[in-house]
């Protein structure tokens, strides 16, 4: 269970908090045990907001971020991560080349 919270602001995402991981890989496991319906309503609901986590976030430098605002970060990246899939391909079993429960990176 992801005890994250999010700054005061933006708890009508905290039925998406389970999104606010800190690794790729994390994320990428998160994404692929998903549904296509549990994306796009994070996607609807993350870019109904994206301005305003935008300009809140841009308010401390990425290097001294405070812990309590790295969730929202996090669910941020989620939401990066997620866009093609919910913009372009529109499904989740479409893959051009290796699947990407393969992929390792190197954070």
């Amino acid at each position: 269970m992801n005890s994250a919270v999010l700054p005061d602001e933006f708890n009508a995402l905290m039925p998406f908090i389970a999104w606010a991981l800190p690794t790729e890989r994390e994320r990428t496991i998160k994404r692929l045990a998903s549904s296509m319906d549990e994306l796009n309503g994070f996607y609807a609901a993350a870019m109904a907001r994206l301005e305003a986590i935008v300009a809140f976030l841009d308010r401390e430098p990425l290097e001294q971020m405070s812990d309590k605002n790295k969730p929202l970060m996090h669910l941020m990246l989620s939401l990066v991560e997620i866009s093609n899939i919910v913009e372009l391909y529109k499904r989740l079993d479409k893959f051009d080349g290796m699947h990407p429960s393969r992929f390792v990176s190197s954070e």
